[in-house]
């Protein structure tokens, strides 16, 4: 399962990023560090942290994801965390997001957890229409520094899950 996450989350931020980021940092990335990340989350995947899949009938079977767990922001106040969500290029304005992100609020819900949080790169204009559309709320802003000179604007967003 990880080597097929891995893909996506690979393809995905190669199609994703390409404004977003310099071209040089994206061809860093690599789909081997990628299956590495995700063996080490499902290893870890405890019964607070989960990963949501979409999938079709034809190759590629997954061509989405969502994972996500409690919050790792000591600085927020927030219960949960979506960690990452990825859904291809050929696939996004389906809905697929949409389900995915509703399935992972109904368990958060189910967890009586009421505010998640999610990153996103300052310049990542499709993710920010998405958070948008579903309510969120950004709530401040920070940089992280990679390497020496590289700077990623982040933009964290809060959703509040209704009480039931």
């Amino acid at each position: 399962m990880a080597d097929l996450i891995a893909r996506v989350h690979w393809q995905t931020s190669q199609e994703a990023y390409t404004d977003a980021l310099p071209v040089s940092y994206i061809a860093s990335f690599s789909e081997k560090d990628r299956k590495k990340l995700w063996s080490e989350f499902l290893g870890s995947h405890g019964p607070d942290k989960f990963l949501l899949v979409a999938e079709t009938d034809v190759p590629p079977k997954i061509v989405g994801f969502l994972a996500a767990g409690p919050s790792r922001d000591v600085e927020r106040n927030q219960d949960g965390e979506i960690y990452a969500m990825y859904v291809r290029a050929p696939y996004q304005r389906r809905r697929i997001g949409t389900m995915l992100f509703s399935e992972a609020m109904r368990i958060f819900q189910r967890g009586d957890i009421r505010t998640v949080g999610a990153w996103v790169l300052e310049n990542n204009s499709g993710a920010i229409a998405f958070y948008k559309h579903h309510r969120g709320i950004v709530a401040g802003k920070k940089v992280d520094v990679v390497g020496s000179d590289l700077r990623l604007n982040q933009l964290p967003y809060s959703f509040l899950i209704a009480l039931v």
